[in-house]
């Protein structure tokens, strides 16, 4: 497995229409994992999750966060990135 990835070495796998999916943390320290719409955008994740959905309160409460994107066909490209959420507003 191949780490410390720079944006280029992704080709366009973060392009194509995927489904995500997201790792959070329960109140139990238990992890979620949960399928989620994404745009890769200003070299991030943004993802389609409501005010107020379990995954939007998960991630106020602890940031730690783990996103896996991977493609079902040869030559079987994937990416996993970890590190910190947060909750933007999207605004009208």
């Amino acid at each position: 497995m191949r780490t410390n990835l720079s944006v280029a070495d992704r080709g366009d796998l973060l392009d194509q229409p995927l489904v995500a999916t997201l790792a959070t943390y329960r109140r139990t320290g238990e992890v979620l994992l949960s399928l989620v719409w994404f745009e890769w955008r200003d070299s991030g994740f943004d993802l389609a999750i409501g005010r107020n959905d379990f995954k939007a309160q998960h991630i106020r409460r602890d940031p730690r966060a783990s996103i896996a994107v991977y493609e079902n066909d040869l030559p079987l490209r994937g990416l996993e990135l970890r590190g910190r959420a947060w909750v933007r507003e999207r605004r009208s």
